[in-house]
């Protein structure tokens, strides 16, 4: 036989229409360039749009061969503001409409299916016994060889242009008739297993032709299909289509389908429904779904599931105390209750020793090996806690401690499940509260991340990276494992539509990042990402926090008439600050006065320093003593500013300050050497100073140096270069102090602090 090759002809470069053009038109090329730009532009090198763009320019009378100067000419304006569907469109339907019926059937049908159809699908549609589809392969390679379908590869066919797709979708008369004849058809031509690999396809064309289906058992086979199409949806995580499969499969149902045998499908597809609207950050369309579980579900165990969703969504609006309230109660009806006062040392300490009671004589791989939890009602209790847990800890609730402990306390008694890691997890972090034990801390925090690999509960495990890497393994795993599991934290939360926790990874990743010195410009381009997707998904409890790391950072990286003051063009501090306190989102107002304790510092605000110092500590979390991620920096440029307001102002509060800070960051660095040994060095560089050691200063400023520089702190090796330099100038030796400011100013220039590197170069350089 004869062998036949597929060539796969792509769209024209803009020199290759050019080509064409001047060919064409039998002018040189420089001459065309003008009129081939603007075709290529409009055509996307199309060759069929480029023949057919140029024809309906001559038709129009915008190409025309001028007898006078005996050489094509144009109109470039009015070439320039047509539209390339302005006759294309005509053209094209009438080359469609001079086809075989056959033919045209086929196009139409692949027009159905959309810009892409797989050959699989269409062998499928060719099994019809309508005569006029005989050969429908033969058929579509027919439309191939007009120019309007190209084949990709031996599976699949693609439209030329999304215009011709449209263009061919147009002929069809009865356009839902057309989609439900082609879903009916791959419904009945499939096998289970081919079923399942083009569920979308077919529940798409079925729901786009629904309107005509009258027979109820059609609609209840299709809400049933629309189901399955949307918890695969919600499997692979495309929410958004999830969310249209079964907001299609609803439409199907009735009321009476709740009173009857259709009760279960009604129940599952709703808060199918409800998951996939919370995912999306579609609030109000997701209460609409919502009111009809809480109306018709028939018990309190089947509108669980939609208290969950309610309750995730009441946090990422921000309404935290309605979170709590709904949690709560909830918790109450599983009979989990708690002290009517949590506030009390006494009943705090009671129920940290009991737990502690509970843990006496278990080990870590005996909790990793235990049974798995089978009670229901204690997996949706611990469920319930988790959620709750989150929401205690951003508003520094006294509630707090006593939900991480029945969660460890549950997880003994019953066995181990998917919530269990979370809860060893949060119960690690207890212990960092509450007895600054950060060895037990990190062994229960490592038995939280074996917890949840060996359940593979992809869902928790956001949760679990963001209390582990972003709360524990700061004060003890080197920065880049830290962040690390942070992004992956992110990443894998993303995947499993766990957008909550996803998004608070993202945000304590960007505390991190800006402590640990990343790269400015790499921050800010992974912040404004981060920032991005919160306002997309609606997580308004982290974003005004991140932007306020985002605006940091900017004033740092670019010219700020004041960059203490964190205003800018992502946020107005004054705006922030009154919307934290109003809702008393301490994390928010503390974050704010610590950042701008640092930018005091840096910048040699005094003032401002002194005044930040007592913001902050008159916004501490009610577990005075616990450390986070902004405890670092309070602690380091508190323990700073402390020794040079003390040194200027002489008052012993300053001096209480430093010296408390000193203690504090050396307990830090007892814990892990690598992130804090260099603060301590430069911290107690400048005690020395305070003392008038000059030899200890001079050497305790160069380890602090080598320490960061060797650790890759290179923002604060460039605070530890400056804070030399000026040292030394005070002494008088101005040779080596300029060396020391030169260096700085590299590395604050490295880092991409340019406001600071100039700060430096104004202040200390001469040119």
């Amino acid at each position: 036989g004869v062998i036949v090759t597929s060539i796969k002809i792509g769209n024209m470069r803009k020199d290759n229409v050019n080509e064409m053009i001047c060919d064409s038109l039998g002018l040189l090329p420089r001459q065309t360039k003008p009129l081939s730009e603007i075709v290529h532009s409009k055509t996307n090198g199309n060759a069929l749009f480029v023949k057919q763009f140029l024809t309906s320019l001559f038709e129009a009378g915008f190409l025309r061969y001028s007898p006078s100067v005996r050489r094509w000419t144009w109109d470039i304006d009015n070439i320039r503001s047509k539209r390339v569907t302005d006759g294309v469109a005509e053209l094209m339907m009438d080359k469609m409409l001079r086809l075989k019926s056959n033919v045209q059937y086929a196009l139409m049908v692949a027009a159905c299916l959309g810009s892409q159809s797989e050959q699989s699908i269409l062998k499928l549609l060719s099994k019809d016994t309508d005569s006029s589809n005989d050969d429908f392969i033969a058929s579509l390679d027919e439309v191939v060889s007009e120019g309007f379908m190209f084949k990709v590869g031996s599976s699949a066919y693609s439209f030329s242009h999304d215009s011709i797709q449209l263009a061919a979708y147009s002929l069809i008369p009865d356009k839902e008739a057309m989609h439900l004849k082609i879903g009916r058809q791959l419904l009945d031509c499939s096998s289970q297993g081919e079923l399942e690999s083009i569920i979308f396809v077919v529940a798409a064309q079925l729901d786009r032709g629904s309107m005509l289906i009258t027979d109820p058992d059609e609609k209840i086979k299709l809400a049933k299909l629309n189901l399955k199409a949307g918890e695969k949806a919600i499997e692979q995580s495309v929410f958004s289509s999830a969310s249209l499969y079964l907001r299609e499969g609803v439409k199907m149902l009735s009321i009476e389908d709740w009173h009857g045998e259709h009760y279960e499908l009604c129940l599952q597809i709703h808060s199918a429904c409800v998951e996939s609207l919370g995912v999306n950050g579609n609030w109000d369309e997701m209460r609409i779904y919502l009111s009809k579980i809480f109306t018709y579900a028939k018990c309190f165990e089947d509108k669980i599931s939609g208290y969950y969703s309610l309750a995730k969504s009441l946090g990422a609006q921000n309404k935290r105390a309605d979170v709590i309230d709904l949690t709560v109660e909830i918790l109450s009806q599983l009979g989990e209750s708690f002290p009517e006062d949590p506030s009390t040392s006494e009943v705090l300490g009671l129920d940290f020793l009991l737990t502690n009671e509970r843990l006496e004589g278990t080990t870590m791989e005996g909790i990793l090996i235990a049974d798995e939890m089978k009670n229901e009602k204690t997996i949706l209790s611990m469920k319930f806690l988790n959620l709750l847990s989150l929401y205690l800890y951003i508003g520094r609730h006294p509630l707090l401690p006593f939900t991480i402990f029945r969660m460890v306390r549950l997880s003994l008694t019953h066995g181990n499940c998917k919530e269990s890691s979370l809860a060893f997890a949060s119960f690690a972090l207890m212990i960092l509260y509450m007895s600054n034990d950060v060895e037990r801390a990190y062994r229960f925090g490592n038995l939280a991340i074996d917890l949840v690999g060996k359940s593979n509960a992809k869902d928790c495990v956001a949760r679990v990276h963001l209390t582990v890497f972003g709360l524990i393994s700061p004060w003890k795993d080197y920065a880049p494992v830290c962040v690390e599991g942070l992004n992956i934290g992110y990443e894998e939360g993303m995947e499993a539509g766990d957008v909550i926790f996803a998004m608070m990874n993202a945000h304590v990743y960007c505390s991190l990042s800006l402590t640990y010195g990343q790269q400015l410009d790499e921050f800010i381009e992974k912040a404004l990402f981060y920032a991005q997707q919160m306002k997309r998904y609606k997580q308004t409890t982290v974003l005004p926090s991140t932007l306020v790391y985002l605006q940091f950072a900017l004033n740092l990286v670019s010219y700020s008439e004041d960059p203490t003051v964190l205003t800018g063009e992502l946020m107005d501090q004054e705006v922030v600050l009154k919307d934290a306190l109003e809702n008393d989102y301490h994390n928010t107002v503390h974050l704010i006065y610590c950042l701008r304790l640092w930018m005091a510092y840096l910048f040699g605000k005094d003032e401002l320093a002194a005044t930040m110092i007592d913001q902050c500590k008159s916004t501490n979390s009610p577990f005075s003593g616990a450390r986070n991620t902004i405890t670092i920096n309070e602690t380091f440029y508190c323990g700073l500013a402390s020794t040079t307001l003390f040194m200027k102002t002489r008052k012993k509060k300053f001096e209480s300050l430093a010296y408390s800070s000193i203690k504090k960051m050396k307990k830090f660095a007892e814990d892990n050497s690598w992130n804090f040994s260099h603060k301590v060095k430069l911290l107690d560089a400048e005690i020395f100073v305070l003392k008038q050691d000059i030899d200890m200063a001079k050497k305790t400023y160069n380890e602090a140096i080598e320490l960061a520089g060797k650790h890759r702190f290179i923002h604060e090796q460039a605070l530890a270069c400056e804070r030399a330099g000026t040292f030394h100038s005070v002494l008088g030796n101005h040779i080596t102090a300029d060396e020391y400011f030169r260096r700085s100013h590299e590395l604050y220039l490295k880092w991409g602090a340019k406001c600071k590197a100039d700060d430096v170069r104004k202040k200390f350089l001469t040119e």
